[in-house]
């Protein structure tokens, strides 16, 4: 039976990064003509999308929604689009579901391994409790985000701080998992987005 457990684990361990890892290389076809049309739409600086901010407000969710609105992408299709469908819904969302799972995957793994090591048990279960919570974290960010960016309405000074607490739970809880953090930007590093250049 324990070895049935063992064969489980390391295959949804694998199964989880195999999909995580499917989810972030087919983004980059999307994340880069993103990226790329972004920079050729003389903003200075730049705009960034808002999920990798660190901050941002309502002002920059109307400047980036306008301008995103206005600028193509090589894909046929304007920035806001792109960014929308397929980058949000449901890819973004893929990834974080399929990568938080990996990570508290991986950490439950942890005291198995090093059972003599003290501290381990508390730490992969703060570790196992972050990742959870970025995938969480990150689900509502996409969702929120994409629902603010496709409304016709206008976006609320409470909508975008909500947006913008959002994506600020999502980065402290990656980087408190340690790990997830550590492997995103490994996988960012190895794997950069195509087509920066205009």
């Amino acid at each position: 039976m324990l070895e049935f457990y063992k064969f489980a684990y390391c295959g949804a361990l694998v199964l989880s990064f195999a999909a995580s890892l499917a989810c972030f290389l087919s983004n980059r076809k999307y994340r880069g003509s993103v990226d790329a049309a972004l920079a050729a739409a003389g903003h200075r600086p730049p705009l960034e999308v808002p999920e990798r901010m660190k901050s941002y407000d309502l002002a920059y969710l109307n400047v980036f929604k306008a301008a995103a609105a206005r600028q193509p992408t090589r894909l046929g299709k304007t920035v806001l689009q792109l960014y929308i469908r397929p980058t949000l819904l449901w890819i973004d969302v893929g990834f974080a579901i399929s990568f938080s799972c990996f990570i508290a995957l991986l950490w439950a793994g942890v005291p198995m391994l090093l059972p003599t090591l003290p501290y381990v048990a508390p730490v992969s279960q703060f570790c196992i409790a972050m990742a959870l919570a970025y995938g969480v974290a990150d689900v509502a960010e996409d969702l929120w985000l994409s629902k603010l960016l496709s409304q016709t309405s206008t976006i609320t000074k409470t909508e975008a701080e909500v947006a913008c607490r959002l994506t600020q739970l999502k980065l402290l809880t990656i980087s408190l998992s340690l790990a997830g953090g550590l492997i995103f930007m490994l996988l960012s590093s190895v794997f950069p987005t195509r087509d920066r250049a205009p």
